[in-house]
């Protein structure tokens, strides 16, 4: 079943991921997919796809020669959204669109 996304008003899409996503093949097929539907609107694709990334938080011992653990969305999300925030004329944040 699809469940129809509203997209008024949003002018920036952010992938956040793992090497799926960093190497962006999907988020082009979404960039494609919204010019074909929606062509009479734009959208500011940002990806921030990061190979090695995880959701758990957890990392094998010695990941990467034991120089870094690995990423962990988490840790990466409040910066992310916090860097594409947009603000309105005065300088107010708008805040996030929930789909």
């Amino acid at each position: 079943m699809t469940q129809a996304v509203d997209l008024d008003g949003v002018k920036r899409i952010l992938f956040l991921g793992d090497s799926i996503a960093y190497g962006g093949q999907f988020v082009d097929y979404i960039d494609a997919y919204l010019r074909a539907r929606v062509p009479e609107r734009s959208f500011e694709i940002i990806n921030i796809g990061l190979p090695s990334e995880n959701l758990s938080g957890l990392t094998e011992p010695g990941h990467a020669g034991g120089e870094f653990p690995r990423p962990n969305l988490h840790e990466r999300l409040a910066r992310a959204l916090a860097e594409s925030e947009v603000a309105d004329d005065n300088g107010n944040p708008l805040g996030v669109k929930n789909a």
